[in-house]
């Protein structure tokens, strides 16, 4: 196995809802990840002066000399629906550098010779060489910890839940040589790829504002004009976990959500005609991935919209993206090590 203290490739995706980064690559077994809600918060005053929370499940970090706690937990913090910062220009606000330098920090990164992150299709042209610029250096994590990073590769966000599937589905030579369409309903975005032999289509490919974070804003909102709630009185991280088949609970007492489910079908497949009118008809795709945190919600409606397809769902959606990406690094990096000698 390679070393986790100090990997040469480094994959780390920093999504709307959720920080993923690989904590561990065996040559031969399976990628291991893990995450933390993408939501930074002002530190508390006790855990300042230590950098560290007394669990050590967050890390404070600086950006622009503003410090931010972030890491597990933070959602518990006091952390209102207005902290998640959904907006086109993601990777120039404080909080995704924060979020980045706390997934360094817990994937013990200190020398990375490649290190990938991923973007939404939509912005891979104008915010791809602005993010690379942006992260190849040295960046303090904390006092007395700073990583090198000595490259940066972009990708668009579905192409890693492609690779996933591929490589671990048992169906690369299928997904190989056909036309392809990743579906990746995220945090804030529906991204879709369109590829043809594993290379994008821009033209077919897109991303807009129509993922789970519009649902669960959806519900919530029925759930308080129902119950005579203010707006954003509603957890939507507990309304989430209540959507995937958890206990949502209102003053205590369980509140049936499945009354939602023909809204909720009905907004997923509204949001999936729109895509289709730029990905143009499908009687020329041969296979539909389905990838991203929200795949568990959109999967069933996506079977649905498209019953004559082969559709695969990636069997770790929430990190199918992060552990391709992880992949189409170590074969950069082993192509590019070969081609040195």
């Amino acid at each position: 196995m390679y070393a986790v203290t100090n990997p040469q490739v480094l994959s780390v995706d920093v999504g709307y809802g959720n920080t993923k980064y690989v904590t561990s690559y065996p040559e031969n077994g399976e990628i291991t990840c893990d995450l933390f809600p993408s939501i930074a918060v002002r530190p508390r005053k006790n855990v300042i002066s230590a950098g560290l929370s007394d669990q050590s499940h967050t890390v404070i970090v600086e950006v622009n000399g503003q410090l931010y706690e972030v890491g597990k937990g933070t959602e518990d913090l006091g952390a209102a629906r207005q902290a998640k910062q959904c907006t086109n220009e993601y990777i120039n606000t404080d909080q995704y550098m924060a979020f980045l330098k706390g997934a360094l920090y817990f994937a013990k990164a200190s020398n990375i010779s490649l290190l990938a992150v991923g973007l939404p299709v939509q912005n891979m042209r104008s915010k791809m060489g602005e993010l690379r610029d942006m992260l190849i250096g040295q960046h303090e994590l904390v006092p007395g910890h700073t990583v090198n990073i000595q490259d940066v590769v972009v990708y668009p966000q579905p192409l890693g839940g492609l690779w996933y599937q591929g490589v671990t589905g048992g169906v690369w030579d299928i997904l190989k040589k056909g036309r392809n369409l990743v579906i990746d309903p995220g945090y804030f975005t529906l991204d879709w790829l369109t590829t043809k032999n594993l290379q994008p289509n821009v033209v077919r490919s897109g991303s807009f504002p129509g993922g789970m974070f519009s649902i669960l804003e959806m519900v919530a909102g029925e759930i308080e004009q129902e119950e005579g709630l203010a707006s954003g009185d509603l957890s939507l991280t507990d309304l989430d976990t209540g959507l995937r088949g958890g206990d949502f609970r209102i003053w205590g007492h369980h509140y049936n959500l499945f009354k939602f489910s023909d809204l909720i079908s009905r907004t997923i497949l509204h949001s999936l005609n729109d895509m289709m009118s730029s990905v143009g008809k499908d009687i020329d795709i041969d296979n539909i991935v389905v990838v991203g945190g929200a795949a568990g919600i959109f999967g069933p409606v996506i079977k649905h919209r498209f019953p004559k397809h082969r559709v695969y769902t990636v069997q770790d959606p929430i990190y199918g993206n992060v552990k391709g990406f992880q992949f189409m690094a170590l074969q950069d990096i082993n192509q590019r090590r070969a081609a040195n000698g």
